[in-house]
């Protein structure tokens, strides 16, 4: 009150940060539930009773509202960020001929062309690294399995199903109770 000037029954609240915000918002604070948070960069994260993580497996531990909890969180530094790339890289060219048309449609479009599997292309979405589920700085993004049948349709879904599987390998990285509980709904926020 002294150094603010405000009267001394002033009511102060302390917030929580943007991981516990984001996750009481997504509806995964209570045990069991997780949610996917899809921006630039993206994580998974539930809501744990007990085990901590081991931050060798790129999993952290943060602080949840409740005490009584804490947050597994495992960050893909480049998540949506991956989508963001594919359009800058043809974004032009999907939409020529398209008058009007948003880059990202045309994608989607072309991507939704492609069967579950991508024609066997594999993508690593690490464009800037990874966090999770393993710490390497120098990790890079790689296209695996192309040949003459290989479509952007199938280049487009493959950088799609990468930031999945690398969402899922995070999952199987997550220790104790979080690892065992079965996903019944997932949420995914972001900007």
């Amino acid at each position: 009150a002294e150094e603010t000037g405000l009267p001394e029954d002033t009511p102060v609240f302390h917030g929580a940060g943007d991981v516990a915000a984001a996750t009481l918002g997504a509806g995964a604070g209570e045990p069991g539930r997780f949610y996917v948070y899809l921006g630039t960069s993206g994580w998974l994260a539930t809501t744990e009773l007990s085990t901590p993580a081991d931050p060798l497996t790129g999993i952290f531990t943060l602080r949840h509202p409740d005490p009584e909890r804490f947050i597994l969180i495992g960050p893909l530094l480049t998540a949506a960020g991956n989508f963001e790339w594919v359009r800058e890289q043809f974004g032009e060219l999907e939409s020529a001929g398209s008058a009007g048309a948003e880059p990202y449609d045309r994608i989607n479009e072309q991507a939704a062309r492609s069967a579950p599997g991508s024609g066997g292309v594999l993508y690593l979405p690490c464009l800037a690294g990874e966090r999770a589920p393993f710490r390497d700085a120098n990790a890079r993004g790689v296209f695996f399995g192309l040949n003459r049948k290989t479509t952007r349709a199938d280049l487009y879904r493959a950088v799609m199903e990468g930031v999945a599987f690398s969402m899922r390998a995070i999952r199987q990285a997550m220790p104790g109770a979080s690892l065992r509980a079965r996903v019944f709904e997932l949420n995914i926020v972001g900007g």
